[in-house]
């Protein structure tokens, strides 16, 4: 729960769609806005640290299922149409769990935010 201001550090991701075509996405440390999570199961995330209110993002969220957490383990929670009103997974991030998250996108796994809190 919390507040946490939001990098951008995906890879490169190609993916390949039913159309036949492969896409390429390419994303690098590039700061982001923030997501606050609410212990009443809301959130509110901010994309880009100059988008106005109006613009944030309002949601809820659930808890992540075994097999949304995969290899990771342990417990995180999905924000139910998040950036690119897709779902997101977010969980403690390593040793320091109490400092940062990850977040990646449920639809491309290698899509990821990390947040350190504020």
């Amino acid at each position: 729960m919390g507040k946490w201001y939001i990098a951008i550090i995906s890879p490169t991701l190609d993916r390949a769609k039913a159309d036949g075509w492969v896409y390429r996405k390419e994303e690098y440390g590039a700061n982001s806005g923030f997501v606050r999570i609410n212990p009443d199961h809301t959130f509110v995330w901010q994309i880009f640290p100059q988008d106005p209110v109006s613009k944030q993002i309002k949601g809820t969220w659930r808890l992540a299922t075994d097999a949304e957490m995969g290899l990771q383990g342990g417990a995180g929670i999905v924000l139910i149409r998040g950036e690119s009103a897709t779902n997101w997974i977010a969980f403690n991030r390593g040793a320091t769990e109490h400092d940062f998250i990850e977040m990646q996108s449920l639809e491309a796994r290698g899509t990821q935010r990390l947040g350190a809190r504020e």
